[in-house]
């Protein structure tokens, strides 16, 4: 007997799985048929929309052509004048601006080595700028230097013990 009604138990249990499964089907077609429709529902009127921005912009193409023509009328040979951007307004507006400056020659501060490159006779000082290069080429004006930080450390209060 126990055998026989856990073989029911599962007969029962095994239908029931089998009715929900085939309910989630049905249910399942049933959204996918619902979706079908509303996707076939966007695509048309997206399509609708496309055919009617299409006419907008047949009408606004149009509309500018009218108002070109009538600013030009039927003077041909002024078409092209009216939409240069290099007209004749434009061009005597020009004239009442001043003209433009002139850059100044870019020199860069640490020629120096080319220089000494090619002349080798005449010293030259290295530039105070911020390229200057360290020893300075020019020994006096190290020697110069020392003596005035020498000169410096005397008079200064940090030599007092």
């Amino acid at each position: 007997m126990n055998a026989k009604h856990r073989e029911v138990v599962t007969k029962e249990r095994n239908a029931r799985i089998l009715a929900e499964r085939k309910a989630e089907e049905e249910a399942a077609k049933r959204l996918a048929s619902q979706d079908d429709k509303k996707w076939q529902q966007d695509l048309q009127s997206q399509y609708h929309e496309e055919q009617e921005r299409a006419k907008r912009a047949e009408m606004m193409r149009m509309e500018r052509k009218k108002e070109a023509e009538s600013l030009i009328g039927h003077r041909t040979h002024s078409t092209r004048a009216i939409f240069e951007c290099g007209s004749a307004t434009s061009q005597k507006s020009d004239l009442s601006r001043p003209p433009p400056r002139k850059l100044k020659e870019f020199k860069p501060t640490n020629d120096s080595e080319r220089v000494e490159n090619n002349d080798t006779a005449a010293p030259v000082l290295p530039n105070r700028g911020v390229t200057a290069r360290w020893p300075p080429a020019n020994t006096t004006t190290n020697a110069t230097a020392v003596n005035i930080t020498a000169q410096k450390d005397v008079t200064s209060p940090s030599h007092i013990k």
